[in-house]
């Protein structure tokens, strides 16, 4: 019965009140075929390895409205881990493969947790360059002890290279912002864990709807295997306008305010970041932004950017005292990634700051002045997508330094730590949303 509450998971649905305004809970017999493996793969993953499920019985109701379905199933012995060993051509050493396998001896012989095993060992041949590793297990079943003893038959073919590795379907992005998110090369050991991150990597930079990572051997030497990576392009620019109108009232005028943005993530398809950013609030409310910055420079692990803005507000602070604030400024900053998906940056910025006020009770309160800073950053992006996340972490820690030996007419430190995580729901196999978590 514990097992049973597990149908939550069925995609085949009751009919309900909410479910009468879509069509979830209509009857559809590939819903109900997908039913039967879910069922199945429930089951093995709680030890019953030799559970059988039968198609289901249907009865249609009297009116003709409602299909009633009975899922049929034998489950038959709970099998726990007896025995783990490994066979075949043996490269690592024996306990070190069983070590870190998922199953472990005593515990539920889980079907998925096997699975993964298969592929954790043809993945830790293939990193050796044995791309066709066959993995053959065997399971021996004790029915009286319910132990099931697995034998891991390992053949690990030969050694294989990548041979020409391709890149097809990208009609904006260039070949070189692809090909430096590769983690292997032609010519080298094939790895399947290099193969892998190649392909996550080109994942995340947001660029593509879907990344394929094709292998076939080559038609000449048969020690070569050859890649293909098949992306197809999406949108990565908006252009954004809005115009506005507020009503004159008891204390505020008659005002027409607009903004303008145009955002690109992929400029000229060669990977760079370009943003301007322009508002008007009326009067003398205003204020336009510019940033550049490309993250691979010269496909190095360095980058660099620039950015300018101008900035002008008159504000009320008290009933008779009204601040004009203006700021002038601009940055520029080098990055370098430090290890795996670690990254630095130091950034100087610089920004004139100037204010009037039509009375000055208050002098102590105005900022003016110079400011110049120099800000260190470290930060660590895994993450599903750079542009736009739905998975993973994001944590940055900055020091910022300004006045003191830099100049400038303010000295001050701050110090700031952030943290995001992202975390994933599907509710459906078409509908997807996230929870997204900040701390700062």
């Amino acid at each position: 019965n514990e097992i049973i509450n597990e149908s939550f998971g069925l995609a085949s649905r009751p009919y309900t009140r909410s479910s009468a305004w879509g069509s979830s809970s209509l009857y559809q017999d590939e819903l109900v075929r997908r039913d039967l493996e879910y069922l199945a793969q429930i089951y093995k993953d709680q030890g019953f390895a030799e559970v059988k499920v039968a198609k289901p019985f249907t009865f249609l109701d009297p009116d003709r409205e409602f299909v009633r379905i009975t899922f049929q199933l034998e489950e038959g012995l709970q099998y726990s881990v007896g025995s783990l060993d490994v066979s075949g051509d043996l490269l690592f050493d024996k306990a070190e493969l069983i070590e870190e396998m998922n199953l472990k001896k005593d515990e539920l012989f889980r079907h998925s947790f096997f699975t993964r095993d298969i592929e954790r060992l043809v993945d830790k041949y293939g990193d050796l360059g044995y791309a066709y590793a066959d993995v053959n297990p065997r399971v021996k079943f004790d029915r009286e002890k319910r132990l099931a003893h697995i034998n891991y038959e390992i053949s690990k073919g030969e050694k294989v290279y990548f041979g020409k590795i391709t890149i097809s379907g990208n009609t904006k992005t260039r070949d070189n912002v692809i090909r430096r998110e590769m983690e292997v090369a032609d010519s080298e050991l094939y790895s399947g864990t290099g193969q892998t991150k190649s392909k996550r990597n080109i994942n995340r930079l947001g660029y593509f709807e879907e990344v394929q990572v094709i292998k076939e051997r080559d038609e000449e030497k048969e020690n070569l295997l050859n890649l293909t990576v098949r992306v197809k392009e999406k949108p990565t620019g908006q252009l954004q306008a809005a115009v506005g109108y507020s009503p004159a009232n008891g204390t505020t005028q008659q005002s027409v305010f607009g903004q303008g943005r145009y955002d690109e993530k992929n400029q000229s398809g060669k990977g760079w970041s370009t943003n301007v950013t322009g508002k008007w609030n009326g009067d003398d409310n205003y204020s336009l932004s510019t940033e550049f910055s490309d993250p691979r420079v010269n496909d190095s692990v360095w980058s660099a950017g620039v950015s300018a803005s101008l900035q002008n507000e008159r504000r009320r602070q008290f009933s008779d005292v009204e601040v004009e604030d203006r700021r002038v400024g601009g940055s520029v900053f080098i990055g370098r990634k430090v290890i795996e998906l670690i990254r630095a940056r130091i950034t100087y910025r610089l920004q004139r700051i100037s204010q009037k006020a039509d009375t000055y009770l208050l002098p102590r309160y105005i900022t003016q002045g110079l400011s110049s800073s120099v800000i260190f950053t470290l930060f660590r992006r895994d993450v599903d997508n750079f542009i736009d996340p739905t998975d993973g972490s994001d944590v940055t820690l900055q020091q910022q330094f300004t006045g003191g030996p830099f100049g400038g007419d303010q000295e001050y430190l701050e110090s700031s730590a952030s943290a995001k995580y992202y975390y994933p729901i599907d509710f459906s196999d078409t509908f997807r949303t996230y929870f997204k978590f900040h701390l700062n």
